[in-house]
């Protein structure tokens, strides 16, 4: 089956953190699949805001033309809308009593939006939130609030990882329902191994209802084991990692 577009969202496993522009799995399948490529992945990015900004995104695209992509992320990431555009907080944002977040406008790879779609835009954003200082006060205040009340989860909610799931995959099983429903050709590829049958995955989430109803003939398992990722100081895929996650997601095609 042929293509016209690759559509592809996830977060920093799937936007390519630590390697060279073309170096990407997103940009190695693109030239793989002979497509042409729409990349959403964020750093950071919640499965809240990839449901979000997939959704608002691919109503542009045609079904029959476009196979979609999405690389799963963390559970543990909450989505923050603010102006035009959604930011994330994570776990690497409590504890510290942070009061600043310029690392979340640093670059178009931090932030999503739904109305704006190209990289120039996305840069936009970030410039006038952070160079008005009132503005950029009142984006920290937000995300702070944020932060405060994560960090009250934490402390307060003893049933958190539960709670933070069932949010995961209903994300992810809605827009897995969004995409039958338009009849897109689709794959989620599972960094987190939470579809793994082992004790950190598949037995551990079959609590969660939708999780049991989401087809597992669309996940796209990743064993990073396999990969030089396990190696190396980032934990993200290498470029040579993603030549061969391009070419595992092709072999499924």
């Amino acid at each position: 089956m042929s293509f016209k577009n690759l559509y592809v969202n996830g977060c920093s496993f799937t936007a390519g953190d630590n390697v060279e522009e073309g170096e990407t799995w997103p940009e190695n399948l693109a030239k793989l699949t002979n497509t042409v490529l729409h990349q959403d992945a964020r750093n950071g990015n919640s499965m809240e805001t990839i449901f979000h900004v997939t959704l608002n995104n691919l109503i542009n695209f045609s079904p029959e033309d476009t196979l979609v992509i999405i690389g799963q992320t963390w559970k543990e990431r909450y989505s923050v809308p603010y102006k035009e555009c959604l930011v994330n907080i994570t776990p690497a944002d409590v504890g510290h009593n942070k009061q600043t977040f310029q690392e979340k406008l640093s670059t178009f790879r931090r932030i999503s939006s739904t109305i704006h779609k190209d990289k120039y835009s996305l840069s936009e954003i970030s410039k006038s939130i952070f160079n008005q200082k009132s503005e950029y006060s009142n984006f920290n205040r937000v995300l702070k609030s944020y932060v405060d009340y994560y960090e009250s989860l934490i402390e307060y909610d003893t049933n958190l990882e539960y709670n933070q799931a069932l949010f995961h995959f209903n994300y992810l099983y809605s827009l897995e329902n969004f995409l039958i429903l338009n009849k897109y050709n689709y794959y989620f590829i599972d960094f987190q191994e939470y579809f793994k049958d082992a004790p950190g995955g598949i037995g551990k989430y079959r609590k969660v209802e939708v999780f049991n109803k989401i087809d597992k003939s669309r996940i796209i398992p990743m064993q990073w084991e396999d990969f030089k990722t396990a190696k190396n100081s980032t934990s993200h895929p290498t470029a040579e990692d993603c030549i061969e996650i391009a070419n595992i997601i092709k072999q499924r095609l």
